[in-house]
Order: C-alpha cells, then structure tokens, then sequence
C-alpha cells in the first residue's frame, strides 16, 4: 500500500494546474541514481497496461522501460485521487507536461538519436489533446528538457545540454513574436554556471 502521490519509485518534474486541482509528474519503477545497475523500486502504477501494445506507463518489464507522465486531482476532502496515466503519454512517452492553458501543452519527449530530447505541444480538437507537434526553433541534436511556458504563451525557458559559453547543463529562453517562436538565447550569469542548471519555472518576475 502507498499514498497516491509518493511511493517508493521515482516521481520527477511535478506540475501543478493553475487552479491548483491537478498535479502532473513523471513517474517510473526504477532508481535512477543507481544507473546503469538496475533497481526495482516502487509500484506497477499502470496494472491493466494502458500505453501503447498493452505496457504498463512507468514500469519496467521484459516487455519495455518507459518513464510517462501520470495526474492526480485534488478531491472534495482536499485529498488526491490514485494517478492515472495521462491521455498524451499513451503512445509514446512524454516528460514535464505544462499546460498554458486548458486546451495547450507543452512537453518534452524522446529525441531520435539516443539520449536526445526534444519539445513538443499538442492542442485540443473537440476536446481532446491532438498530435505531438515539435517546436522545432528551440530543438537540436542534444537535450531539450522540462520546458516551461507562462500562461500567455509567450515565454518560453527549458534546459539544455547544447554546448555553450558554460559547461553542463544550462537554462535558455525563447520568445513568441507574431505566433512564431525565435531562436532560444542562454540566460546570463547568474542564473547560468558552470554546474547543471535546470527545471526552470516563472512565476510574476521571479524565474525559479
């Protein structure tokens, strides 16, 4: 037995609705600081297999390995319903959902080469997320990763491992101007260094 939220596995890259009501995360059975040993940890979230060929989200088996995003939302009792595989992550996996409002996200996913990722967004049609369609201006052929985007669809910031004036891993912005977004500049000292920065997240004038 485990609360809904936490459990013995790996939950990464949480977000929250603006409303505060739902809570989106990453979520998958095996303790990655222990790489490439491979250890078991935490539940199967997914028993009945809903991703693609009948794998179950976030857990490894003979079958797949697969680290997909799961929901939650807050219930009348202010406690949290069991997480749910969500909708956009059935297919293929996707990482570090962030809704800019309730009919767009933004996501990271898998890239084509290995230990790529890349950002994408998918729109509602008749209520539901459509296809995964990739920013392509903020992409390259390294890591794209947890992208956050503000509530006006505007600002764009997310992590990179693109080599640059720092080492590591480092923040960039990007900006839509006339629905087109630009080319992502490095963020300055100090926000970025010579360490890994990451999980960039905006709230008013303050970027966390």
């Amino acid at each position: 037995k485990y609360i809904p939220i936490s459990s013995e596995g790996w939950e990464d890259s949480e977000y929250i609705s603006q409303d505060g009501n739902t809570l989106y995360f990453i979520y998958i059975n095996l303790d990655l600081l222990e790489l490439p040993k491979v250890v078991f940890v935490g539940p199967n979230r997914d028993p009945e297999g809903s991703c693609k060929n009948g794998v179950s989200c976030g857990y490894v088996s003979s079958k797949s390995q697969r680290g997909d995003t799961f929901y939650s939302t807050k219930l009348g009792d202010n406690s949290w319903s069991i997480p749910q595989p969500h909708p956009l992550t059935l297919d293929e996996p996707v990482h570090g959902i962030v809704f800019v409002n309730d009919n767009k996200a933004y996501f990271h996913k898998e890239g084509a080469q290995p230990d790529t990722t890349d950002i994408y967004y998918s729109e509602k049609i008749n209520g539901e997320l459509g296809e995964h369609r990739e920013v392509t201006v903020v992409n390259s052929k390294y890591r794209e990763d947890d992208v956050y985007v503000n509530p006006s669809d505007d600002k764009m910031f997310f992590w990179s491992t693109r080599p640059d004036i720092f080492a590591k891993k480092n923040i960039y912005y990007s900006e839509r101007i006339n629905d087109e977004w630009q080319a992502p500049v490095l963020m300055p000292e100090p926000i970025n260094s010579n360490e890994d920065d990451m999980h960039p997240f905006l709230f008013g004038n303050t970027l966390y």
